[in-house]
């Protein structure tokens, strides 16, 4: 099972450079509205799930932190 769901993660990061490669130019012809939709939203989740760790890194810095300066 860890196999399959590794192997579909390799395959959903193939597709996202295929369209990143449609619209660079690579392929111009296979550029679609679809394909521009698929990217903004794989890209917009991976922004959401990188904010969150970076906001959970500083949460978690300011409360050890705090804590050190109370001890």
């Amino acid at each position: 099972m860890a196999v399959e769901a590794n192997l579909s993660g390799i395959s959903e990061y193939r597709d996202v450079d295929r369209r990143v490669a449609r619209m660079e130019g690579a392929f111009e012809h296979l550029a679609k509205k679809e394909d521009l939709e698929k990217l903004c939203a794989d890209l917009t989740w991976r922004l959401f799930i990188g904010m969150g760790i970076y906001m959970g890194l500083i949460v978690g810095i300011l409360i050890a932190y705090i804590e050190w300066r109370l001890v």
